[in-house]
Protein backbone atom coordinates (compact mmCIF):
# COMPACT_ATOMS: atom_id res chain seq x y z
CA UNK A 1 0.00 0.00 0.00
CA UNK A 2 2.97 2.19 0.65
CA UNK A 3 4.34 1.54 -2.81
CA UNK A 4 1.00 2.08 -4.87
CA UNK A 5 1.00 5.51 -2.75
CA UNK A 6 4.18 6.58 -3.33
CA UNK A 7 3.68 5.64 -7.15
CA UNK A 8 0.46 7.49 -7.42
CA UNK A 9 1.93 10.79 -5.66
CA UNK A 10 1.69 13.56 -8.75
CA UNK A 11 4.87 15.30 -7.26
CA UNK A 12 7.15 12.31 -7.98
CA UNK A 13 10.05 13.52 -10.36
CA UNK A 14 10.83 11.49 -12.83
CA UNK A 15 14.54 11.39 -11.87
CA UNK A 16 13.14 8.88 -9.18
CA UNK A 17 10.82 6.78 -11.07
CA UNK A 18 9.93 3.54 -10.20
CA UNK A 19 11.06 0.80 -12.38
CA UNK A 20 10.05 -2.28 -10.79
CA UNK A 21 7.01 -2.87 -8.36
CA UNK A 22 6.33 -6.33 -6.89
CA UNK A 23 2.81 -5.85 -4.84
CA UNK A 24 2.63 -8.47 -2.35
CA UNK A 25 -0.09 -10.01 -0.31
CA UNK A 26 -1.86 -6.18 -0.21
CA UNK A 27 -4.56 -4.38 -2.27
CA UNK A 28 -5.56 -1.03 -4.12
CA UNK A 29 -7.94 -0.20 -1.82
CA UNK A 30 -11.70 -1.14 -1.78
CA UNK A 31 -10.84 -3.04 1.57
CA UNK A 32 -14.58 -3.86 2.95
CA UNK A 33 -15.47 -5.75 -0.27
CA UNK A 34 -13.93 -8.49 0.21
CA UNK A 35 -12.42 -11.23 2.89
CA UNK A 36 -11.40 -9.67 6.56
CA UNK A 37 -12.11 -6.71 5.38
CA UNK A 38 -15.59 -6.56 5.57
CA UNK A 39 -15.30 -5.98 8.71
CA UNK A 40 -14.16 -2.41 8.44
CA UNK A 41 -17.49 -1.19 7.43
CA UNK A 42 -19.17 -2.12 10.21
CA UNK A 43 -20.96 -0.19 13.08
CA UNK A 44 -18.52 -1.84 15.72
CA UNK A 45 -15.63 -0.60 13.68
CA UNK A 46 -16.64 2.89 14.98
CA UNK A 47 -17.19 1.78 18.73
CA UNK A 48 -13.97 0.15 19.14
CA UNK A 49 -12.12 2.78 17.89
CA UNK A 50 -13.67 5.40 20.20
CA UNK A 51 -13.58 3.04 22.97
CA UNK A 52 -10.00 2.15 22.88
CA UNK A 53 -8.83 5.97 22.21
CA UNK A 54 -10.42 6.28 25.96
CA UNK A 55 -8.63 3.42 27.77
CA UNK A 56 -5.78 4.13 29.16
CA UNK A 57 -2.50 2.63 28.42
CA UNK A 58 -1.82 0.08 30.91
CA UNK A 59 -5.76 -1.18 30.42
CA UNK A 60 -4.89 -1.43 26.55
CA UNK A 61 -1.99 -3.75 27.30
CA UNK A 62 -3.84 -5.85 29.51
CA UNK A 63 -6.92 -6.28 26.49
CA UNK A 64 -4.05 -7.38 23.88
CA UNK A 65 -2.71 -10.39 26.99
CA UNK A 66 -5.21 -12.87 26.29
CA UNK A 67 -4.39 -12.36 22.26
CA UNK A 68 -0.67 -13.02 22.84
CA UNK A 69 -1.39 -16.12 24.95
CA UNK A 70 -3.19 -17.63 22.54
CA UNK A 71 -0.85 -17.13 19.68
CA UNK A 72 2.23 -18.64 21.85
CA UNK A 73 -0.05 -21.63 22.66
CA UNK A 74 -0.32 -21.78 18.86
CA UNK A 75 3.34 -21.52 17.90
CA UNK A 76 4.38 -24.46 20.67
CA UNK A 77 2.48 -26.68 19.17
CA UNK A 78 2.98 -25.76 15.48
CA UNK A 79 5.49 -27.06 12.88
CA UNK A 80 8.55 -24.56 12.08
CA UNK A 81 6.25 -22.55 9.54
CA UNK A 82 3.42 -21.95 11.94
CA UNK A 83 6.24 -21.09 15.04
CA UNK A 84 7.90 -18.79 12.39
CA UNK A 85 4.41 -16.88 11.59
CA UNK A 86 2.90 -17.02 15.17
CA UNK A 87 6.08 -15.65 16.27
CA UNK A 88 6.25 -12.48 13.89
CA UNK A 89 2.63 -11.75 14.95
CA UNK A 90 3.01 -12.37 18.46
CA UNK A 91 6.37 -9.64 18.25
CA UNK A 92 3.95 -6.82 16.34
CA UNK A 93 1.81 -7.71 19.15
CA UNK A 94 4.29 -7.20 21.91
CA UNK A 95 5.45 -4.10 20.49
CA UNK A 96 2.70 -1.77 18.66
CA UNK A 97 0.16 -0.40 21.05
CA UNK A 98 -3.52 -1.54 20.61
CA UNK A 99 -4.56 2.18 19.92
CA UNK A 100 -2.31 2.43 17.13
CA UNK A 101 -3.59 -0.82 15.80
CA UNK A 102 -7.12 -0.03 16.12
CA UNK A 103 -6.96 3.66 15.44
CA UNK A 104 -4.68 2.30 12.00
CA UNK A 105 -8.45 0.19 11.24
CA UNK A 106 -10.11 3.68 9.20
CA UNK A 107 -7.06 4.24 7.22
CA UNK A 108 -7.25 0.73 6.24
CA UNK A 109 -11.29 0.99 5.19
CA UNK A 110 -10.73 4.23 3.39
CA UNK A 111 -7.44 3.59 1.43
CA UNK A 112 -8.25 3.44 -2.25
CA UNK A 113 -5.56 4.28 -4.93
CA UNK A 114 -7.45 2.27 -7.85
CA UNK A 115 -7.41 5.72 -9.45
CA UNK A 116 -3.59 5.60 -9.97
CA UNK A 117 -3.19 1.64 -11.18
CA UNK A 118 -3.35 2.85 -14.73
CA UNK A 119 -0.14 5.37 -15.45
CA UNK A 120 2.06 3.17 -13.65
CA UNK A 121 4.97 1.96 -15.80
CA UNK A 122 6.91 -0.22 -13.64
CA UNK A 123 7.66 -3.68 -14.34
CA UNK A 124 4.72 -4.49 -11.86
CA UNK A 125 4.08 -8.43 -10.29
CA UNK A 126 1.22 -8.86 -7.96
CA UNK A 127 1.43 -11.91 -5.70
CA UNK A 128 -1.36 -13.05 -3.82
CA UNK A 129 -1.89 -16.32 -1.62
CA UNK A 130 -5.19 -18.73 -1.76
CA UNK A 131 -5.59 -18.86 2.29
CA UNK A 132 -5.04 -15.15 2.47
CA UNK A 133 -8.16 -13.89 4.39
CA UNK A 134 -7.00 -9.97 4.73
CA UNK A 135 -6.27 -9.32 0.90
CA UNK A 136 -8.00 -12.19 -0.73
CA UNK A 137 -7.08 -12.92 -4.48
CA UNK A 138 -9.85 -10.75 -6.04
CA UNK A 139 -7.47 -7.53 -4.50
CA UNK A 140 -4.66 -9.05 -6.85
CA UNK A 141 -6.76 -10.04 -9.80
CA UNK A 142 -8.28 -6.25 -9.93
CA UNK A 143 -4.91 -4.65 -9.63
CA UNK A 144 -3.22 -7.21 -12.45
CA UNK A 145 -6.33 -6.04 -14.87
CA UNK A 146 -5.62 -2.30 -13.93
CA UNK A 147 -1.85 -2.11 -14.17
CA UNK A 148 -0.66 -2.03 -17.78
CA UNK A 149 1.61 -5.48 -18.45
CA UNK A 150 1.28 -6.52 -14.95
CA UNK A 151 1.89 -10.24 -13.90
CA UNK A 152 0.14 -11.95 -11.23
CA UNK A 153 1.15 -15.21 -9.68
CA UNK A 154 -1.25 -17.06 -7.07
CA UNK A 155 0.43 -19.22 -4.93
CA UNK A 156 -3.38 -21.58 -3.30
CA UNK A 157 -1.23 -22.89 -0.12
CA UNK A 158 0.02 -19.25 1.06
CA UNK A 159 -1.85 -16.68 3.40
CA UNK A 160 -1.05 -13.58 4.26
CA UNK A 161 2.70 -13.36 5.31
CA UNK A 162 4.25 -14.65 2.02
CA UNK A 163 7.10 -12.97 2.60
CA UNK A 164 7.51 -15.30 5.28
CA UNK A 165 5.51 -18.96 3.82
CA UNK A 166 6.86 -18.48 0.15
CA UNK A 167 10.37 -16.27 0.31
CA UNK A 168 11.80 -17.83 -3.24
CA UNK A 169 8.79 -17.00 -4.94
CA UNK A 170 8.77 -13.42 -3.09
CA UNK A 171 12.61 -13.29 -3.84
CA UNK A 172 12.26 -14.57 -7.59
CA UNK A 173 10.27 -11.99 -8.08
CA UNK A 174 12.70 -9.00 -6.35
CA UNK A 175 14.93 -10.43 -9.06
CA UNK A 176 12.85 -9.82 -11.94
CA UNK A 177 11.79 -6.49 -10.83
CA UNK A 178 15.89 -5.30 -10.55
CA UNK A 179 16.46 -7.20 -14.12
CA UNK A 180 13.69 -5.92 -15.97
CA UNK A 181 14.70 -2.60 -14.80
CA UNK A 182 18.17 -2.88 -15.29
CA UNK A 183 17.86 -4.14 -18.83
CA UNK A 184 15.41 -0.76 -19.37
CA UNK A 185 18.23 1.48 -18.33
CA UNK A 186 20.47 -0.02 -20.56
CA UNK A 187 18.66 -0.47 -23.66
CA UNK A 188 20.71 0.57 -27.00
CA UNK A 189 19.38 3.56 -28.22
CA UNK A 190 18.26 3.43 -31.69
CA UNK A 191 21.01 5.26 -34.01
CA UNK A 192 19.75 6.87 -37.16
CA UNK A 193 21.55 6.66 -40.51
Amino acid sequence: MVALTYVARPERTPSVAVQGLVLCATAAGRLPEHGLGRLLVTPALRGLVEVVDRVPTSAAAVLATPLRIALDRMRARGGIQRQTLTAVTASALATTPLRTAVGFLPSLRDYDQHHSLGDITAHTTILSGGLDALTPRAHAEAMARAIPGASHVHIPSAGHMLPQQEPRVVGEAIAAAIEAATAKRVAPVPVAS
